[in-house]
């Protein structure tokens, strides 16, 4: 049977050697699983982390609206009751009736046009139209105590329009969406407030306000629907965080 040597006294005195630790490499890890768990806990949660849907940037959707109602920029003054050339029919009733016709034609028969009279603001006219592709009804409000006037655009299909909300999600101006925006539209040069625009997102439509003022139209938005609490947060950077560039209208399917 074969023995094994006894190691020489020279072997006797050397220790193994032990791996050596790099010590970037240990605060490196240490970083990483930090963040990792950072994210993990504060971050977004899987729900949110939404794709990006096809629809038309609500900043678009800013656009044409004021386009619609000052045309050429420049143009007009939000004191102006209708357009110009308009004429305004004395006939309240009549006022109503056709408008209660438009609204049906494009977004059914239990839409009415909304009462704003705590604002301030009756009811001067309505008509059909398109924006973006999307029907809509444009419905015009006057103020008999200041003669400024306010347009309410009812558009029939919400869903083709999105939004970035404070999370970073996009949605499309579902039920329960508000977004304000203050616009700096003065043709006189600085003797006006700026002009506020509220989008509201409804079961079946969508309506955008427009009036001078940024409270003004904060305020008959509260008459329109309620049941929106504005989060002061989407309220500051509501329109500045929106998509830019369109993607083309989404569909229903």
């Amino acid at each position: 049977m074969a023995t094994v040597p006894d190691p020489s006294p020279a072997d006797r005195g050397r220790r193994p050697a032990t791996p050596r630790l790099s010590i970037p490499a240990i605060l490196g890890t240490l970083v990483l699983v930090a963040g990792s768990v950072a994210f993990g806990v504060l971050g977004p949660r899987m729900g949110q982390r939404g794709m990006r849907i096809r629809g038309i940037p609500a900043t678009t959707l800013q656009d044409a609206v004021l386009d619609e109602i000052f045309g050429e920029p420049g143009a007009g003054g939000f004191s102006d009751v209708v357009p110009a050339g308009g004429l305004v029919d004395p006939d309240a009733e009549r006022v109503m009736s056709v408008a209660m016709r438009d609204l049906r034609e494009v977004l059914g028969p239990a839409v009415e046009p909304p009462a704003l009279s705590e604002a301030g603001f009756e009811l001067a006219g309505s008509r059909r139209l398109e924006i973006l592709g999307v029907s809509a009804v444009r419905l015009d409000y006057r103020s008999e105590a200041t003669g400024r006037r306010a347009v309410l655009i009812e558009l029939a299909d919400p869903l083709a329009f999105v939004h970035f909300d404070i999370l970073g999600r996009q949605q499309p101006l579902v039920p329960g969406t508000r977004i304000e925006e203050s616009v700096e539209h003065d043709p006189v040069g600085g003797l006006l407030p700026p002009i506020g625009l509220v989008m509201i997102g409804a079961e079946g439509r969508a309506t955008v306000i427009v009036a001078l003022g940024p409270e003004v139209a904060a305020e008959i938005a509260d008459l329109v629907d309620p049941s929106i609490r504005v989060d002061s947060e989407s309220a500051v950077e509501g329109v500045a965080t929106i998509l830019e560039g369109g993607l083309g209208p989404m569909t229903r399917s």
